[in-house]
């Protein structure tokens, strides 16, 4: 154990030490103390200082196991180290010295975590979603994600233990738009209130697969496989942001209207009010979608392993550095796409570019030439070549935004926003299609000869 650490854990038994003290002895209690549960026997009271230590030790506990970084979000694991220390220090004799119950402390803490089955293997998180103008017939597939019809997802739940008939046939019945009433049993009320304020409304339901992930986490990589899969989907576009309008899960916004009080001195205007979003995706009759996804399977099942990294440590672990660049990027373009704001998402976008060419302007020069055949006198956008839309954007752009001294910060970005998704969309559904012919490629920077 390092000093530092140690100091710690002595540190925390010092001040419960004092606390055990009566009050003409001790120091000042704190006025609204902490309770750290110790199992059947009640709480620990700690003070703030405790508080302190228990965090430096979390973050230690954390750092020695990697993993866990992937695992964990930082609420969990620190509540998870916190609630460690209670039963574990009831297992110390708080008279024998401060010392030699340092060691105990800590060894008695791990094991706790250690024991903790705080990971699960495996778990599906559902989600309402919204794609084209009329609901896909059949189910959609990539990795750990699946999108369905309402009717499908509760064939499946049932099949699977997760509904009972009952329920399958009471919230068909809801999704058929029928009145029903409530459930007799509050238990069976409420499970069934939770799945319809989810899906009522929504036109099919995602469901994404996270593994070996605590379970706050599980919920984060699923939300984010989720919108990964829009995403993919989307890049079937020539300019995705536009079709990720009308794409809607329910744990996002939807399509709405954003209203304010508009006012010029000497003037009177009437209503300040604008359109958020599309209320849905494209067009797309079911034999038409059903072309567009067999014929882009191979993108489809790419991207579901690109998404698996997200939602999968096992996944994460086996893939190659070029499938986790791949991952990254088409993370980027999604979260580019949203962006509302014009530079941020041109910043987001340069970022994709960046995970696929591993490198600065140079390296995406080199990117956009390699796989998308452009010759550095070759005009791209207007008069401009790859090498100077690349300086407009990713230096002018990206780089100087960050940086703080972008001179045209206040101008309108729209037009170099559409060139930068427009590149980034070729060169990322370039780099999948590469793959896809060389599926043993793993280097980094393949992406480049």
């Amino acid at each position: 154990m390092t000093s530092a650490i140690h100091a710690a854990f002595q540190s925390v038994l010092r001040e419960l030490i004092e606390l055990q003290k009566p009050s003409s002895e001790a120091a000042a209690r704190p006025i609204f103390p902490g309770l750290i549960p110790v199992g059947s026997e009640g709480s620990l009271i700690v003070n703030d200082e405790i508080e302190k230590q228990i965090h430096v030790i979390a973050k230690w506990l954390l750092d020695q196991r990697p993993t866990g970084k992937a695992q964990h979000t930082l609420k969990e694991w620190r509540h998870l180290v916190r609630n460690s220390f209670g039963p574990a220090i009831m297992q110390l004799d708080l008279d024998d010295g401060v010392e030699d119950n340092a060691r105990k402390l800590k060894n008695l803490v791990e094991a706790r975590i250690d024991s903790e089955p705080r990971i699960v293997s495996s778990k599906f998180t559902s989600m309402g979603c919204l794609l084209f103008d009329q609901p896909i017939a059949a189910s959609l597939l990539m990795g750990p994600v699946s999108i369905e019809p309402k009717a499908d997802w509760l064939k499946r739940a049932e099949r699977v233990g997760q509904i009972s008939a009952d329920v399958h046939e009471r919230l068909k019945h809801a999704f058929d738009g029928h009145p029903l009433e409530d459930a007799s049993d509050p238990k069976q009320r409420l499970f069934e209130r939770s799945i319809r304020e989810v899906l009522e409304n929504a036109q099919l339901v995602c469901t994404v697969e996270t593994q070996m992930l605590a379970p706050e986490m599980g919920e984060s990589r699923a939300i984010i496989g989720a919108r990964m899969a829009l995403t993919s989907i989307a890049l079937l576009w020539r300019m995705p942001s536009r079709v990720l309008e009308g794409f809607h899960l329910s744990v996002d916004h939807g399509h709405r209207q954003i209203k304010t009080i508009p006012f010029v001195p000497g003037q009177q205007w009437i209503g300040g009010s604008r359109l958020k979003g599309l209320p849905f995706g494209p067009h797309m009759p079911a034999t038409e979608w059903s072309t567009i996804e067999r014929e882009a399977r191979g993108l489809l099942d790419l991207a579901g392993n690109m998404i698996a990294c997200w939602t999968s440590v096992p996944a994460y672990d086996q893939a190659s550095p070029l499938l986790r660049n791949l991952a990254q990027a088409l993370f980027f373009v999604g979260e580019a796409c949203r962006e509302e704001n014009d530079l941020m998402a041109i910043v987001k976008f340069t970022g994709a570019l960046e995970a696929l060419a591993q490198g600065k302007s140079s390296a995406i020069e080199k990117l956009a030439s390699t796989r998308l055949g452009m010759k550095a006198q070759d005009k791209v956008v207007g008069e401009r070549t790859i090498g100077e839309v690349v300086k407009w954007i990713y230096s002018t752009g990206r780089s100087r935004t960050l940086h703080g001294n972008n001179p045209d910060i206040l101008h309108d970005w729209g037009d170099a926003r559409a060139v930068a998704e427009s590149l980034t969309r070729y060169c990322l559904v370039a780099s999948m299609e590469w793959l896809n012919r060389n599926p043993g490629a793993t280097d980094a920077k393949a992406l480049l000869s």
